[in-house]
């Protein structure tokens, strides 16, 4: 009876465990990976940068600070990013880490409410 109940709670414990690492969410990275730091144009304003199938890196370049948020529509993200405005002479670069949900078919970017794509994908 204890085997059957331990392999029981080994199986839930997986489901559990595979269920939680699909999930979509984007948070803002302080210490960019070098593989995305030399692949990052200095003139542009929106990158994409595939780590993996369901690990993407943001570049958003932008004058003001960069506040952002998200949401999972079906099988879309959307990312809203609302950029302050600044006299700011130099660029600011800001890098997000975007980890997608296996059914994740689109990622729709909007830059102060306009639409906007990326300008680079790699």
């Amino acid at each position: 009876m204890k085997k059957i109940i331990v392999v029981m709670l080994m199986v839930f414990v997986s489901i559990l465990a595979a269920c939680s690492s699909t999930a979509t969410n984007l948070e803002k990275v302080e210490s960019v990976p070098k593989f995305v730091q030399d692949s990052i144009q200095p003139n542009v304003q929106l990158q994409l940068k595939e780590e993996n199938k369901n690990s993407y890196y943001i570049t958003l370049q932008s004058y003001g600070d960069a506040d952002f948020n998200y949401d999972v529509k079906g099988d879309i993200v959307e990312i809203k990013f609302d950029v302050s405005d600044s006299d700011a002479e130099q660029k600011k670069q800001n890098v997000y880490h975007l980890t997608i949900d296996k059914d994740i078919e689109t990622i729709d970017v909007y830059v102060n409410g306009e639409r906007s794509g990326f300008d680079i994908t790699s």
